[in-house]
């Protein structure tokens, strides 16, 4: 292919797109598993700033160096943490439109044939063909073939995907040890029901299992008969005509095609750094691309690891608890009984103030308050994960001994401390000046900055770790909580 297509291809593809041992030990094999000092003391050395007070602003301790030392590119609206994980599926695409790997999969190889016939075409037509095979239908082989290989023939990452597992049962255990403590705002049914819902709670990989099917994808597109001679117009009509037999098939892995070529987001979701809970199953969805660095790695001490992707699968717990989630069962059926009466109103009262909190809070980058009722479940599910991977975490060291292996130069920090670290740096986003007020305007999300203080700033044990004093801003004498204390 020429250049300009390969070019054009690519844009257009990325625009569319932008997604055993004891309860708490963990067991590396030693061949996997490298010294963490030199890994973790050259990855602070590019996000401390060690100017920062972290009681004043702990975001701009934990990200400040990272922040003026990022670059963006020409056409980069935004780079967080989440990017770096993404970039593999970018680098991905361009291979794969390059062609170099039509002869692994005939699926691919159609897809790329067909944009070497929209390259030929002019203006409107072409815009509109590059269109068409650029939503779900000429997405779903690319995302299968990346995922096979990142999923399934990785043997590195289905180990983490081991280890992820049990970090998810420590927090559900810390979780379950919150609901005994919380006698205030729980009664006895309530508690109950939460107990049986956070049990039956679960990671679920089925989704990526079958995005990543390569064998049931190649048998799909089989049914699809592209000429070397077709018209685009042809074109057209067997693709049709191609999604109608996928449509009205009898059989299973057919109509199974047919969903997944008709639900861009999923596609989507899936080579994205991501993960959700989907209220519906009372199940959590990972991907991936989220169980890599910098998010998580072997590679890592432990505080790293709870620090970022142990708060980020905790956020996702808490919201089968959240202001939504206290509605739905254990099996994600809407049950109105699942909550008291007492517990809603105390609940209420305990989310209002957050609500308020936030939305006095001006984000000085985005020269605006934050929206505290359109971030709500957010902002509930952040300040309720800290406590309990925090917790998770203090009860992993403590299993260990009380300490991890020193991290270089930075060994003047405590465990505890470059837990908070490494939750901070999680958030560390650079935007550039034109983007800033359309960035997080329709994103229920607070800001990166937003969510590192309010959250630290709500929870004692973080003042504690850092000698803040009260008064300071990341100690104000004034703290909301929902699952905190």
């Amino acid at each position: 292919m020429n250049s300009l297509l390969l070019f054009y291809s690519y844009s257009i593809l990325f625009y569319y797109f932008l997604l055993p041992i004891g309860c708490y030990g963990f067991w590396y094999p030693r061949r996997y598993h490298k010294k963490p000092e030199s890994v973790t003391s050259n990855d602070l050395s590019k996000y401390i700033d060690k100017e920062e007070d972290p009681c004043d602003n702990f975001y701009k301790f934990s990200c400040g160096k990272w922040i003026d030392e990022t670059k963006l590119g020409r056409d980069e609206k935004i780079i967080s943490q989440f990017s770096y994980s993404e970039n593999k599926f970018k680098k991905f695409l361009k291979e794969a439109v390059r062609g170099e790997y039509d002869d692994d999969s005939p699926a691919i190889k159609k897809i790329n044939n067909i944009k070497t016939k929209c390259s030929k075409l002019n203006g409107f037509w072409r815009s509109r063909c590059f269109e068409k095979i650029s939503s779900g239908f000429g997405l779903y082989p690319y995302v299968s073939y990346f995922l096979y290989k990142e999923f399934i023939k990785n043997k590195d990452t289905r180990r983490n995907f081991k280890i992820i597992g049990q970090m998810f049962n420590n927090l559900k255990n810390e979780f379950k040890l919150l609901l005994d403590e919380k006698d205030t705002l729980l009664d006895v049914a309530t508690k109950r029901n939460y107990m049986k819902k956070i049990d039956h709670m679960k990671i679920d990989t089925s989704i990526i299992v079958m995005l990543s099917n390569l064998k049931t994808m190649e048998e799909c597109y089989k049914l699809l008969e592209i000429s070397r001679k077709d018209s685009y117009k042809i074109i057209l009509l067997k693709i049709r005509f191609f999604l109608t037999r996928l449509y009205m098939s009898k059989k299973t892995e057919l109509n199974t095609c047919f969903n997944i070529i008709m639900n861009h987001n999923i596609l989507k979701f899936g080579v994205l750094a991501n993960a959700a809970y989907l209220v519906e199953y009372n199940e959590i969805i990972i991907t991936p691309m989220l169980i890599d660095k910098p998010m998580f790695s072997p590679d890592y001490p432990m505080s790293y690891n709870y620090g970022s992707i142990g708060f980020i699968i905790g956020h996702e717990i808490i919201h089968g608890f959240d202001n939504v989630g206290i509605h739905f069962d254990y099996e994600g059926d809407y049950d109105r009984r699942m909550t008291s009466y007492r517990t809603k109103m105390r609940y209420r009262e305990k989310a209002d103030c957050l609500e308020n909190q936030y939305n006095e809070e001006r984000n000085n980058i985005f020269n605006r308050n934050v929206d505290g009722r359109s971030t709500l479940r957010e902002n509930i599910a952040d300040n309720g994960a800290i406590k309990i991977t925090h917790r998770a975490y203090m009860r992993y060291l403590k299993n260990i001994g009380g300490k991890e292996e020193r991290v270089g130069r930075y060994g003047n920090y405590t465990d505890e401390q470059l837990f908070f670290i490494n939750f901070g740096k999680t958030f560390c986003e650079k935007i550039a000046d034109g983007h800033v007020r359309h960035t997080h305007r329709f994103d229920e999300h607070s800001p990166g900055e937003v969510r590192v203080i309010k959250t630290l700033s709500n929870y004692r044990p973080f003042s504690k770790a850092f000698k803040c004093m009260i008064g300071d801003n990341m100690n104000p004498i004034d703290k909301c909580e929902v699952w905190m204390y």
